[in-house]
């Protein structure tokens, strides 16, 4: 549900059994994903501070 995706974390063991047997991977894999995409929604939200302080690091490579 739109709601699940916006909040993963109220996502239940059965609920993640039933997502990891309908694409065919494991609950490891789901749960696994699931860490990444908070890891990246903190990494974006550090960011975003960053910027708005006006002490954004240079990054090599990006225009």
């Amino acid at each position: 549900t739109p709601y699940e995706r916006r909040h993963p974390d109220c996502l239940k063991f059965s609920h993640k059994n039933r997502i990891a047997k309908g694409c065919g991977k494991t609950n490891a894999d789901v749960n696994r994903v699931i860490k990444q995409w908070e890891k990246s929604k903190e990494m974006m939200k550090q960011m975003k501070q960053y910027q708005k302080s006006g002490k954004m690091p240079p990054m090599g490579g990006f225009r």
